[in-house]
């Protein structure tokens, strides 16, 4: 187990799932191990539209992206993706290394996205990742089950959804079944989120078609054979999970 997992990253084990794992770490923890101290202090910015700056090799204190990788990471806009991707990436590929054998450096882990915008590994196909960030967290999930795919979304609380966020988010059969609580709406968000990843579509997909009705899902108005798994991290975030089977294998 890498240095970095063993001592920064929360873990979650699923009891009846245990070839599917989460990982979870604030990403201020995650910059302060990639970057030195001059150079973090530049990263740390709430403001969304603070631009981005130029990120070379040497400012890194550990390896992990590749040149091709480096170039995506410049390519953002703004400051606040550009943390949010490299923590992402970072978390996500020391959490491989668990799994992978014969990878001597991170930046040799190729993470590739789909048509849509899912990732995946091209050169390990039977594994599947799922990657989110909300707030000062960043969250992955690894699969090594064949033939099992998975979304993963993670949400801070930051107050309760207006209505009209419910309207444009939820079905009126949604916000009738839902309690009036922040708890229960961003935990029906997240799986939705995490749904609309798990059939690799992302918000390519209209919200309506997908309903979270107590715990099942329902897509066009059918019940998805899937697995949900929902946390409350730190009294400030919801992670939930989505695992069900490969939408390739059906």
């Amino acid at each position: 187990m890498t240095h970095f997992i063993k001592n920064k990253v929360k873990s979650i084990s699923l009891k009846n799932e245990p070839e599917i794992r989460l990982w979870y770490c604030e990403i201020p923890v995650i910059l302060k191990t990639l970057f030195c101290a001059e150079k973090y202090q530049g990263f740390v910015h709430d403001d969304v539209m603070v631009r981005n700056q130029t990120i070379k090799k040497d400012d890194f204190s550990k390896s992990f992206l590749s040149d091709l990788e480096l170039k995506a990471l410049n390519n953002f806009k703004s400051l606040k993706k550009q943390i949010e991707w490299l923590s992402g990436r970072f978390l996500l590929k020391n959490c491989l290394c668990l799994f992978l054998e014969n990878i001597d450096k991170l930046q040799n882990i190729n993470i590739s996205y789909e048509k849509e915008g899912a990732p995946f590994l091209p050169d390990f196909p039977d594994i599947k990742i799922s990657l989110s960030h909300s707030g000062n967290y960043a969250a992955v999930g690894v699969c090594t089950k064949k033939n099992v795919d998975i979304g993963v979304d993670l949400e801070q609380f930051m107050g309760k959804p207006d209505n009209n966020f419910l309207k444009i988010a939820f079905t009126q059969n949604e916000i009738n079944s839902m309690d009036d609580t922040i708890e229960d709406i961003l935990t029906k968000w997240t799986v939705k989120e995490a749904f609309l990843k798990y059939i690799k579509k992302g918000f390519n997909e209209s919200l309506h078609r997908v309903e979270v009705i107590e715990d099942r899902v329902l897509y066009n108005q059918k019940k998805a054979q899937v697995s949900i798994y929902s946390e409350i991290i730190n009294k400030s975030y919801i992670l939930s999970l989505v695992a069900g089977k490969s939408i390739r294998s059906t």
